[in-house]
């Protein structure tokens, strides 16, 4: 009977652990472009930026991958993997700011979690289309970073 109860016990920890190893394996949550947004690209509403930019925040990694423009607002998307538990990646503390030196500040957003990764959409106030340089800000108690993202009419930054 004592085997039984230790190896039941032995399933059902292993069970509980299959999401975490699954994110862990697969990486999972794609970043993609929400519909609605992806509409507004191909009806040239709106200019999207292919990002492939990386900061990291203590053991965290933010892999940026998308930026769009649109008349109403500037859309940066993004993909968080957490390497360490206890804290909570503030999107309100991030900030975006021109080559101009103006700020623009967080203004909502939605994301969805998965294991240790989520992905995020997040909205800022509206930026010139015609700015050269866009520089993704972020400070957090001890925690800080900066990314610089080139902006060129193309649309692909690398």
């Amino acid at each position: 009977m004592e085997k039984f109860i230790r190896r039941t016990l032995i399933i059902v920890a292993l069970l509980l652990l299959v999401p975490d190893i699954l994110a862990g394996i697969k990486g999972v949550l794609p970043v993609s472009i929400p519909d609605n947004l992806e509409a507004k690209i191909n009806a040239s509403e709106a200019i999207h930026y292919e990002i492939d930019k990386e900061a990291q925040v203590g053991a965290d990694h933010i892999y940026f991958k998308h930026l769009i423009i649109s008349d109403e607002a500037t859309i940066l998307i993004y993909k968080i993997k957490k390497g360490e538990q206890g804290w909570s990646f503030s999107e309100s503390a991030m900030y975006l700011t021109t080559a101009e030196g103006k700020s623009y500040e967080f203004n909502g957003g939605s994301s969805s979690h998965w294991g240790y990764i989520s992905s995020s959409v997040s909205g800022f106030e509206k930026i010139p289309i015609d700015t050269e340089s866009i520089t993704i800000e972020y400070e957090w108690y001890d925690r800080s970073f900066q990314v610089d993202v080139p902006i060129d009419n193309g649309g692909t930054i690398e």
